[in-house]
């Protein structure tokens, strides 16, 4: 199962554009300005306060028990996962050779925000030659690796 978690760019002269996808395979493709998740922080431990209140020891139990107020520990992990993802997809491609045949490389994810800024940030950034970025909607655009990185 992929770890897909959000990460916030801005290309030069672009609009903020989220991608959301596993960030290992994505920095595979950009290696000069690689992709960092906006939640960074691994779990902690917090303490939360526990009211006072009665129960039964067994089913059927007429007398119960207090219990007194106490604290509990509570590992919390914050949420940088996404279930449910917004935004369009989109895919990252590039032709390999493999036992000399002509295959393809795809790297799927999801973006928030528009495509021309998504194609800004991969200009420059992309760390393979005749790459292309796909949408389901609208032709490849080629990504010049020779333009300045965001």
């Amino acid at each position: 199962m992929s770890n897909r978690v959000r990460h916030t760019v801005t290309p030069p002269g672009g609009e903020e554009i989220v991608i959301i996808g596993d960030t290992d395979k994505l920095n595979v493709w950009f290696d000069a300005t690689p992709l960092v998740p906006d939640i960074d922080s691994g779990p902690t431990n917090e303490v939360r306060a526990v009211a006072g209140y009665n129960r039964k020891r067994y089913p059927g139990d007429l007398t119960g028990v207090s219990v007194a107020p106490h604290n509990r520990t509570v590992l919390v992990i914050e949420r940088a996962t996404l279930a449910v993802l917004p935004g369009q997809e989109a895919y990252l491609e590039r032709p390999v050779v493999i036992n000399g045949k002509n295959r393809k490389r795809v790297t799927q994810f999801t973006f928030v925000g528009d495509v021309i800024d998504l194609h800004a940030f991969c200009n420059g950034n992309c760390s393979y030659a005749n790459a292309v970025l796909r949408t389901p909607k609208g032709k490849p655009l080629e990504i010049d690796q020779t333009a300045p990185p965001a």
